[in-house]
């Protein structure tokens, strides 16, 4: 399948012919901008037309550069509650309000 991969590193833009609208006719596209290498686009491209050319639709997706922004924010937020939470156990008082660290240092909303 024709595929256009158009940008510069650390972003690339594909847009991958997804067939037509069977209502009107007119051709539909697949685009996403993806974050990384040029092999990472080409990667993306080829799974897109691997999942076109076994008739399963595209839907939204969820890119790898999302998912490793996610494992960072995951690790800094650990980060962040440890630090939060050797505070309190050592006597930081806490100001008040609806969410809070109790006196023991957990976080009531993750046990």
């Amino acid at each position: 399948m024709a595929r256009l991969i158009t940008g510069y590193s650390p972003r690339w833009n594909v847009r991958i012919p997804a067939g037509r609208d069977p209502a009107t006719g007119k051709m539909l596209h697949h685009s996403k901008a993806i974050r990384g290498s040029k092999a990472d686009a080409q990667r993306y491209v080829d799974w897109i037309n691997g999942l076109l050319s076994s008739g399963q639709a595209v839907t939204t997706t969820v890119s790898q550069s999302q998912l490793r922004e996610l494992q960072a924010l995951q690790t800094k937020a650990d980060k962040l509650r440890a630090k939060l939470q050797a505070a309190v156990k050592a006597g930081a008082i806490v100001e008040p309000g609806p969410c809070h660290l109790s006196a023991d240092g957990r976080d009531p909303m993750n046990g």
